[in-house]
């Protein structure tokens, strides 16, 4: 004790810190073999001790306060005191993970432990080192987790009903449950604490209103102003659950994944706006507990397949998008961990045929028909959903390729639809039926055809994007991709938005020795000549377009090398027409590109050409008000003065 109390001077704590931690440690040995039959005079030692530790671990973290400072001192101490209050706590002696601690054992000190400084502690969790100290009581025994755990899940719920946007009580909740690992998490999931927690959110539904199942009976915000509130509601309220999200991580128990799948399977269409919401705050917590679970066979098939008909639905609405993304996550989980009765239909590809693809037709039409007459707001809001129709095909596509098998040729298909319509504005969407042409070459206003071949352009992305780079389906896909963009090129003709998205995307995903000759020079050509072309890039194909440049370059193909120019010219014009929220990314990305440019050694002469032009376009953009854009404009023009 003397040694852990050396006053609060900077000091003696500089010189006895080492000290100070070495005797902590050592305290946990001498607990571990001292008997428990002791004189009260040795227990009343080890109880100021414990009240040491408890002092030192719940002061407060103030400039004022030396000890706090010495953290690995007080990191001791918390875990120390977090050691002696789960074993104060564990009935059951044969199932502790400690051999010893017979002293912590005694009468006297588990009560101090238990009835005074666990309260003491629990006043102040939201302190970091309380919150090591409780976690490591939790890893333990599985009676401290339980204690533990119900105490401060008691104590959110008083939090939240007085105050529901008090979120902080929740994250100190999330914060000891991680650290305390599976013996918390599975306290966790043994309570109701997420289903009390919404009925204290959201109240019941009457039980009055008679359920029917179908899109016809779905009842969603009638006007964008309802739309728009009731996003930013649910939005706030599965704000306030996501820090909760990490305790499945660790462990997810079959019966607590089965108890939320049954719960999220009751609040079915119709959904008003309180059963949408009641809906949203479970989406989370399914999708992440299915992520993590490694089988779902506990499920109830008829179960499985009633939501994963009534999922796209849903991810189709003009719900929350927070909602939807997390109805995405939960439909992909069971669509290739759930098998179907019928393994010979490709769940994937009947979704996309019922769901995806008519919705795909229909707003296409819809944009199409309201052409100037549509207000801007409502314009937007097609082209964000067809936009999210498109991703969502992506997804599917993806949840194709983990399933592999015959799934594999759903996959194909979508990869057919996307780069089709991104590249020259005509595909067929995916369908084993009557083929449904969609077209947005003609008939749109100006930039909605744009708008939606970069959207498809993203949803391939996304399912390129996924896997280790050298993956054989990535391969496939590549090839797949690039049979539509050879299709689709016009001789003479500057690349598509759309067109150079795909290249750079396939350029980016794949590996270049597992493209055939004849594609990386067809890939190379149509990348430099939109780079150097004059038209008009959104930024999220740009930052693609350069990061393949970058690429290129460290790649030094012949056609970069014959073309260097052309290359660095357009790069600098990618840097000077960068604007909008991708201006910082595009700016980067761009003199990141021309920092790799000399070392393309081969084209040195052609580098020492254009270099008082670029050194003279970097110095301008040294004087950008962004530090970060300053600080690398720097870096790469004094890679250009050494060539």
């Amino acid at each position: 004790r003397d040694s852990i109390n050396l006053g609060e001077s900077q000091q003696a704590l500089a010189a006895f810190s080492s000290l100070r931690l070495a005797v902590v440690r050592a305290m946990e040995t001498a607990l571990m073999i001292i008997p428990s039959r002791l004189s009260s005079n040795v227990i009343e030692q080890v109880q100021h001790y414990m009240e040491d530790l408890c002092s030192i671990v719940e002061a407060d973290d103030d400039e004022s306060n030396a000890t706090k400072k010495d953290k690995p001192f007080v990191s001791a101490c918390a875990r120390s005191l977090g050691i002696a209050i789960g074993e104060a706590m564990n009935d059951d002696t044969s199932k502790s993970t400690m051999e010893g601690f017979l002293t912590l054992r005694s009468e006297s000190i588990r009560t101090l432990l238990v009835d005074t400084t666990f309260p003491r502690l629990l006043e102040k969790v939201s302190s970091e080192y309380i919150q090591v100290s409780l976690a490591v009581a939790c890893s333990g025994n599985d009676t401290a987790a339980k204690v533990i755990v119900d105490n401060l899940m008691a104590a959110v719920v008083d939090k939240i009903q007085n105050d529901p946007t008090s979120g902080k009580s929740v994250q100190d909740l999330a914060s000891v449950i991680t650290r305390g690992g599976r013996n918390a998490s599975e306290a966790f999931q043994r309570s109701d604490f997420l289903f009390q927690l919404r009925s204290i959110l959201l109240p019941q539904r009457s039980t009055n209103v008679e359920v029917h199942l179908g899109v016809s009976t779905l009842q969603l915000p009638i006007t964008i102003e309802a739309a728009q509130q009731e996003e930013s509601e649910t939005r706030q309220l599965i704000g306030l659950l996501e820090p909760l999200l990490p305790v499945y991580i660790s462990h997810v128990s079959s019966s607590h994944l089965n108890d939320l799948f049954v719960a999220t399977c009751k609040v079915v269409p119709p959904l008003d706006s309180v059963d949408r919401k009641r809906f949203a705050v479970l989406l989370p917590f399914l999708a992440t507990a299915l992520q993590n679970s490694d089988s779902i066979s506990g499920l109830a098939n008829e179960d499985v397949t009633e939501i994963v008909t009534f999922l796209p639905e849903f991810i189709l609405s003009t719900a929350s998008s927070t909602a939807r993304s997390y109805a995405t996550s939960c439909l992909i989980c069971f669509l290739y961990k759930f098998t179907p009765d019928d393994e010979s239909v490709c769940p994937c590809l009947a979704l996309l045929e019922s769901h995806v693809s008519p919705t795909i037709k229909t707003l296409c039409q819809e944009i199409k028909t309201s052409g100037k007459k549509a207000n801007t707001e409502k314009l937007v809001l097609m082209l964000n959903r067809l936009g999210e129709a498109l991703s969502f095909t992506g997804s599917l596509a993806s949840a194709a390729i983990q399933r592999g098998g015959q799934s594999s040729s759903t996959a194909d298909r979508a990869v057919k639809f996307l780069v089709g319509l991104a590249c020259s504005g005509k595909a067929e969407a995916v369908t084993s039926k009557d083929p449904i042409p969609i077209d947005i070459s003609t008939g749109f206003i100006p930039g909605a055809s744009t708008i939606i071949s970069v959207s498809a352009t993203s949803a391939f992305g996304g399912i390129l994007s996924s896997g280790p780079e050298g993956a054989i389906w990535k391969q496939r896909l590549g090839f797949v991709a690039w049979q539509c963009i050879s299709s689709s090129m016009v001789e003479g003709q500057v690349p598509s938005a759309g067109m150079l998205g795909v290249s750079a995307t396939i350029m980016c995903c794949n590996k270049w020795k597992g493209m055939s000759s004849k594609m990386s020079t067809v890939l190379t050509d149509t990348l430099l000549y939109g780079l150097s072309a004059t038209v008009d890039i959104p930024g999220s194909v740009r930052k693609v377009l350069l990061a393949a440049v970058i690429k290129l370059l460290a790649l030094k193909p012949i056609g970069v090398e014959q073309n260097m120019i052309p290359v660095v010219t357009g790069i600098l014009q990618s840097y000077a027409a960068s604007d909008g929220p991708d201006t910082m990314p595009c700016k980067l990305l761009a003199l990141q590109a021309l920092q790799a440019v000399p070392s393309v050694v081969s084209a040195r002469a052609s580098v020492t050409a254009i270099k008082p032009a670029v050194i003279s376009i970097l110095e301008q953009a040294m004087l950008d008000k962004s530090s970060i854009l300053r600080h690398a404009a720097v870096e790469v023009r004094n890679s250009w003065y050494v060539i």
